[in-house]
């Protein structure tokens, strides 16, 4: 395997974040990014934090921007920023650094919000979870893109909505690299 010397990050949180919450997210992206320096990053594409996440990213020049899109088997891609996907699809068959890659097709929007997590999850060493609580919900995408990255081994830095202090869960230790 491969081992670079800047990780590549991953953002997820709530689609809504207005005002004040607005402000501290980008405060913690911002500085998150500045300190990891990563060599690429990935969005799911949704509005909200995904796109927060994105353009911070774009802004202080981080090389590569990957766009993960759910979508559907019927073909049918479940709401995210339009704009940003468009921007996105239009910049990566310009030649630059952006990537627009499809998650597997799910069998519903839900599906394929799963779908579309397990691809950014995949494409990222670091993820940035801005969840509304620091108590873990089952019924929360924020959540489930934690659960899937656990699972996959990542480093995962919080910063709760509510509050509550940041915290990070390193990534388990492998007995080989």
């Amino acid at each position: 395997m491969i081992k670079f010397d800047r990780p590549t990050v991953g953002f997820s949180g709530p689609r809504h974040t207005s005002g004040s919450h607005r402000d501290r997210v980008c405060r913690f992206l911002r500085d998150q990014l500045l300190q990891i320096r990563p060599r690429a990053a990935t969005s799911g594409c949704a509005e909200g934090v995904d796109t927060i996440g994105i353009e911070l990213a774009e802004e202080i020049g981080v090389p590569l921007l990957r766009l993960a899109i759910p979508i559907t088997v019927n073909g049918v891609v479940p709401a995210i920023n339009d704009a940003l996907c468009a921007r996105g699809v239009l910049e990566a068959s310009r030649g630059s650094r952006w990537i627009v890659e499809y998650g597997r097709p799910g069998n519903d929007h839900g599906d394929a919000y799963l779908k579309r997590d397990d691809l950014a999850v995949a494409r990222s060493e670091i993820m940035l979870i801005v969840p509304k609580t620091s108590a873990e919900e089952l019924r929360s995408g924020t959540w489930a893109t934690v659960r899937r990255s656990r699972k996959a081994g990542r480093e995962i830095r919080f910063f709760p909505l509510d509050g509550s202090d940041p915290w990070t869960e390193p990534a388990p230790a492998r007995l080989f690299a």
